[in-house]
C-alpha cells in the first residue's frame, strides 16, 4: 500500500530533474518510492536517501503534507504569520529637533529680554534754547508729549546672532507737576540665525503695551514701568516642513537716576536700574504642534554715570555703565552672557521748532563677556 501512495504522488508530481515531461512506470523503482517515502515522513524537502526523483517528490509531500510510511499523517508546513510592525509612537527625529530648536531659541531671545523691556533715562532736557538743565524738571509747561522713536538691536552670542528691530510710540501725561504717567505702545521683529548665514533659526515677531509711571523730586528721578508683548514666530522657516509657535513676553523693571547741575555746565547724572522677566514660547502648528511652553527666566541690574553738555541748540552725552545679567538656560553655555559685563553709550538731543525735539543714541555693551551687543535708535517728540 505505501508503495502505491508513493507511486501516484509521482505521477501528480510531473516534471523531472530533467526539466521534460515523462511518463512514470506503474511499477515505480523501489529506490526512487523509498526516497519519496523518507521526503514525506521527514517533511524536509531532501528526502532522506533515494534518487533525485524522490526527493523531488517527498519535497513536495512535505510542502502539503501527506501520509508517512508507517500510517502516521503527516502535518503541513504552515508557513509563519506575516511581521506586522506596530505605528510610531512618540516624536518624530524631526519633532524632537524641532523641539530642541524651540528650546535653543527661546533661550537666545531670551538674552535680549532686558534690552526690549529696558526704559531708558531721559537725557537731560534744553528748554527753548537754553542752558542744560536737568532732566527730572522736564521740558517747559506742556503736560502732554508724544514721541516716536526707532531702534535696532544687534546681539552677537557666537555662533548665533539675534536681530531686533523695534518701533515704539509713546504718549506721556503730567498728572502733577512731581508725577507723570506715560503709556508705550509698539513691535519688535525677531530674527536669530547663525553667524554669517542668511539661513534663518527663528523668524517672528510680537505686539508689546508698556505702561509705566514716573516721580520727579527736585532732581531725583524714579520710574517703574511693566512690559507685556505677545506674538507668533516660525522655526527653521526654510524648512520643507513648517515648525510655528506662540512667543510671549513679560517684564517689570525700576529706574532711578539723580541730576547734578555742575557750574562749567555740565549735568552729572548717576543712574541705577533692576529688570526682571521671562520669556517663553510654545508649540503651535506643524512639527511644534503640541509643544508645552519653554521659558527663560531673567533678571538684569546695571549701574552707570551720564554725564550732558551742551552742543550747538542741543545737547550730547556720553555714559559707562556696568551690567550683571542672570539667565537660567539649558542648552545654550551661560558663560556667553551672564555675569558682570560694561556698556558704553553716546547720544544727542536736538530741539527744533518751539516744542519738538530729535534724539539719537547708540550704545555698545558686553565688555567683558563672550557675547556684545550693539543698540542704535532715532527718536522724534513733540510736546503739546
Amino acid at each position: 500500500m505505501p508503495y502505491r501512495l508513493a507511486a501516484a504522488i509521482v505521477v501528480l508530481s510531473a516534471p523531472a530533474w530533467s526539466g521534460n515531461i515523462e511518463p512514470v512506470a506503474s511499477d515505480p523503482d523501489p529506490a526512487v518510492v523509498m526516497g519519496a517515502v523518507s521526503g514525506a515522513a521527514s517533511g524536509s524537502p531532501i528526502g532522506g536517501g533515494g534518487s533525485v526523483a524522490g526527493n523531488h517528490v517527498g519535497a513536495v509531500v512535505g510542502m502539503v503534507g501527506g501520509v508517512s510510511a508507517s500510517g502516521n499523517v503527516v502535518p503541513p508546513v504552515i508557513a509563519p504569520p506575516p511581521i506586522v510592525v506596530p505605528p510610531q509612537v512618540g516624536p518624530s527625529l524631526a519633532q524632537i529637533l524641532a523641539r530642541i530648536e524651540l528650546q535653543l531659541n527661546t533661550e537666545m531671545v531670551a538674552r535680549v529680554g532686558a534690552a526690549l523691556a529696558f526704559r531708558p533715562v531721559a537725557p537731560p532736557a534744553v528748554p527753548n534754547g537754553g542752558g542744560v538743565q536737568a532732566s527730572t524738571r522736564g521740558r517747559g509747561e506742556a503736560p502732554l508729549r508724544f514721541r516716536f522713536d526707532v531702534d535696532g538691536l544687534l546681539f552677537d552670542d557666537d555662533p548665533f546672532e539675534t536681530r531686533v528691530g523695534i518701533v515704539r510710540t509713546e504718549l506721556s501725561f503730567d498728572a502733577t507737576p512731581d508725577l507723570e504717567l506715560d503709556l508705550i505702545l509698539g513691535y519688535a521683529d525677531l530674527d536669530v540665525s547663525p553667524d554669517g548665514q542668511s539661513r534663518s533659526s527663528l523668524d517672528g515677531g510680537l505686539t508689546f503695551v508698556q505702561p509705566g509711571v514716573t516721580l520727579r523730586r527736585g532732581s531725583l528721578r524714579i520710574d517703574t514701568g511693566l512690559f507685556y508683548g505677545r506674538g507668533d514666530a516660525d522655526l527653521l522657516p526654510n524648512a520643507p516642513q513648517r515648525a510655528s509657535a506662540d512667543v510671549d513676553l513679560w517684564a517689570v523693571s525700576l529706574n532711578a537716576a539723580y541730576d547734578l547741575v555742575r557750574p562749567n555746565g555740565l549735568v552729572a547724572t548717576p543712574m541705577a536700574s533692576l529688570t526682571v522677566g521671562r520669556f517663553g514660547m510654545e508649540g503651535r502648528s506643524g512639527l511644534l504642534a503640541g509643544v508645552p511652553r519653554q521659558s527663560v527666566p531673567f533678571w538684569t541690574a546695571e549701574v552707570g554715570l551720564r554725564v550732558t553738555g551742551r552742543i550747538g541748540r542741543g545737547t550730547g552725552y556720553l555714559g559707562s555703565h556696568f551690567t550683571y545679567v542672570d539667565e537660567k538656560p539649558t542648552i545654550l553655555p551661560s558663560g556667553g552672557i551672564d555675569g558682570l559685563s560694561g556698556r558704553l553709550e553716546a547720544g544727542f538731543d536736538i530741539p527744533f521748532g518751539d516744542r519738538a525735539a530729535l534724539s539719537g543714541t547708540i550704545d555698545v555693551g558686553g565688555f567683558g563677556q563672550a557675547a556684545r551687543s550693539y543698540r542704535a535708535g532715532l527718536a522724534l517728540s513733540h510736546d503739546f
